[in-house]
């Protein structure tokens, strides 16, 4: 019998969940996790450095595949 790697466990879970089981004080905490990391984002959009790296991704791969947030452009998925 072939073990299923934990990924796919996780998945099995996550598909088989609804959101009516999950428990209040989870839902907060993700909310909360969520709005840190937009927080971060958008903190480091603002940062020269990361503009440049950004600018990079996209020419580097620029095949439209994935929305770059905050860039209003796609770049390639890679």
């Amino acid at each position: 019998m072939v073990e299923k790697a934990i990924l796919e466990e996780l998945a099995e879970f996550a598909v088989g969940i609804s959101f009516e089981e999950i428990p209040e004080p989870v839902i907060r905490q993700a909310n909360r996790c969520f709005l840190d990391l937009i927080g971060c984002f958008w903190g480091g959009l603002a940062v020269e450095q990361n503009q440049k790296l950004l600018a990079l991704a996209l020419e580097t791969n620029p095949k439209p595949e994935a929305t770059v947030w905050g860039m209003g452009s796609k770049a390639g998925i890679a």
